[in-house]
């Protein structure tokens, strides 16, 4: 999953702090397309976009907070109002683009104590559900980097009807089976209040990463399973949700057997109780079996078993690969292609970024992850052109910084409009969004547009 939040923590926990930006030692160097090199380091790298803690950063400024600065002089050539995509975006009074709150200010109004952690409508009964209903989903995965934290939260309320889902990042999966969560009382109440659907979001992160030793722990033992998902239900329940997301990364491929045995008694114990069951898988182009990157998610199965899938379709470059699109649109047609073949269309999620990644030209190494607006901000500050791979069908830009060249690709409105129509062609599901707060306004115009 796409610039995640480090660590998330059980209620009453104090927040761990951020990992540093450089890869892990171990990290795969072999390319991008070879599924067997890539094992799943791109991927968690995606944790340390933003830093998580108990309290905004010292500056009170955040990796990827776009700036209200215009371009340089000469302007991007990507980017331009007309085609709806503005170079700076301005959020609405309120918007995605709020500061960090100051030490002690307070977020939002509390729900008084007690109050369930997600969306409960009256009656204690989940949202209905959009899944259903006529035309493609617009899915947006929700998560917070620090406590406080309110873009994610005001994005959301600035999408308003456009969002038909959200997928709260918050349960944890530990290697003994059980699951824990933590709360999120203003995202119940404004949930409840538009009268969206919230589902609970299953991860294997530990320290900022996803975690393989979590994921064997639980997935190769029978009884640790059956504790997993007897959690997920419990916590659906208490907590109002109308469904369960599955979305375990650095799977390594031996596991695909208990990996989808996990969705099988997922799906068996939670569909009799109503709650909906959807899985977050990587991309891949083809069939794959082996790797630590796809190797233990069946498409076929898995399409079978759960509701819907949520194709991952970004990272095509990212940590320890040469620069390149996150998610070029030939790549992307690639991965739906195939997908299609395995999974009913109907039921295919199609991933949509809102970020991107900074690398040292000529080199493997990643700087920083990067928001859409961070990237805007960066071009801007360095007085950079954003420009247009027009194969790619994505913005980029260079400059120079201490002596050496940067690339940056990332993701904007433009780019995310050829991914829709690509989904419409194809006749999917719908998409999903990751994720809500970095700076993804200009997507809610090409999702008007488009979907």
């Amino acid at each position: 999953m796409g610039l995640l939040p480090v660590a998330l923590w059980v209620v009453g926990a104090a927040a761990p702090g951020a990992p540093g930006l450089p890869a892990p030692a171990g990290q795969q160097t072999g390319e991008a397309r070879v599924l067997s090199d890539r094992a799943g380091d791109g991927r968690v790298m995606r944790a340390a976009i933003e830093p998580v803690a108990d309290a905004p950063p010292a500056d009170g400024a955040s990796v990827g907070k776009p700036s209200a600065d215009e371009p340089a002089a000469g302007g991007p050539t990507v980017g331009d109002p007309a085609a709806g995509d503005p170079t700076t975006e301005e959020p609405a009074v309120g918007g995605p683009r709020a500061e960090p709150p100051t030490a002690g200010e307070p977020t939002s109004e509390l729900p008084p104590a007690g109050e369930a952690c997600f969306a409960e409508p009256s009656a204690g009964q989940p949202a209905t559900d959009a899944s259903s209903a006529e035309g493609p989903l617009v899915v947006a995965y929700y998560a917070e980097d620090w406590l406080g934290d309110v873009r994610a939260l005001n994005a959301l309320r600035a999408a308003g009807a456009r969002v038909d889902r959200v997928v709260n990042f918050a349960l944890g999966l530990h290697a003994d089976g059980s699951i824990t969560t933590r709360s999120y009382p203003d995202l119940a109440a404004t949930a409840a209040k538009m009268g969206i659907p919230v589902y609970g979001l299953v991860h294997n992160m530990e320290n900022g990463w996803f975690s393989a030793e979590i994921a064997r722990a639980v997935l190769a033992d029978p009884e640790r399973r059956s504790r997993a998902v007897a959690d997920m239900l419990a916590i659906a329940q208490d907590h109002g949700l109308a469904g369960i997301d599955i979305d375990l990364e650095n799977v390594p491929g031996d596991l695909r057997p208990a990996y989808t045995a996990l969705v099988a008694e997922a799906a068996a114990r939670l569909k009799p109780h109503g709650i909906r069951l959807t899985v977050s898988v990587p991309a891949k182009t083809g069939e794959d079996t082996t790797s630590n990157w796809g190797g233990a998610f069946d498409y076929a199965v898995l399409g079978e078993l759960a509701d819907q899938v949520a194709i991952m379709a970004y990272d095509e470059h990212t940590w320890g690969l040469p620069h390149g699109p996150v998610a070029s649109l030939p790549w992307v047609e690639r991965v739906v292609a195939y997908a299609v073949t395995q999974i009913p269309r109907e039921k295919i999620l199609l991933g949509i970024p809102a970020y991107g990644y900074d690398w040292i030209a000529g080199t493997r190494q990643v700087v920083e992850g990067l928001s859409t607006g961070g990237a805007y901000t960066l071009a801007a500050q360095h007085g950079a052109e954003v420009l247009w791979d027009d194969a790619a069908q994505v913005p980029y830009f260079r400059y120079v910084a201490d002596g050496a060249e940067h690339v940056v690709y990332f993701e904007n409105g433009r780019s995310a409009a050829a991914k829709l129509r690509l989904a419409g062609e194809y006749g999917l599901g719908g998409i999903a969004i990751w994720r809500l707060g970095l700076g993804e306004a200009s997507l809610w115009d090409a999702i008007d547009e488009g979907l």
